[in-house]
C-alpha cells in the first residue's frame, strides 16, 4: 500500500469544491512526494483530493470512511528547538490540541515563555 500523504485545509472542504492551495503545499505534493493525489482533512472528515493541471487549486473528490479523531487528541511534549516543524507534523497527523510540559530534563536553552497551551 502506497503512503499517501493526508494535509489540513483550514478552508471548508465539500466534495466538487475547487480550493485555493499555498506554494508550499503544492511544492510538498509536486516535488517532495512526487504525486499529485492527496488526502484533505477538516472538522473530523477526510477526502480524496488532486491538484489541478496549473498547480493553484485542490479539487476535493470523494469523501473517505476514516473519521479524523484531531479533535480528541492532545499532545503533551517538552520544548524542542524546531517547534514549527514539530506542530506542522503532528498537526498532519492529526494532533488538535498541544501543551507544553517543562521537565525534570528539560534542557533550559530550549524553554520559551509559554502562556498555557499552544
Amino acid at each position: 500500500m502506497q503512503n499517501i500523504p493526508r494535509i489540513f485545509i483550514s478552508q471548508e472542504i465539500e466534495p466538487g469544491k475547487s480550493i485555493a492551495v499555498d506554494k508550499d503545499v503544492v511544492h510538498y505534493l509536486r516535488r517532495v512526494m512526487r504525486r499529485d493525489d492527496c488526502l484533505v482533512f477538516n472538522g473530523g472528515d477526510e477526502y480524496i483530493a488532486k491538484l489541478s493541471e496549473d498547480n493553484k487549486y485542490m479539487l476535493i473528490g470523494d469523501k473517505t470512511e476514516h473519521v479524523d479523531p484531531s479533535n480528541d487528541l492532545t499532545l503533551y511534549f517538552a520544548p524542542i528547538k524546531k517547534l514549527d516543524d514539530l506542530i506542522n507534523m503532528t498537526t498532519q497527523m492529526g494532533i488538535g490540541a498541544f501543551v507544553p510540559v517543562i521537565t525534570k530534563r528539560t534542557v533550559d536553552k530550549n524553554q520559551k515563555n509559554y502562556g498555557g497551551s499552544i
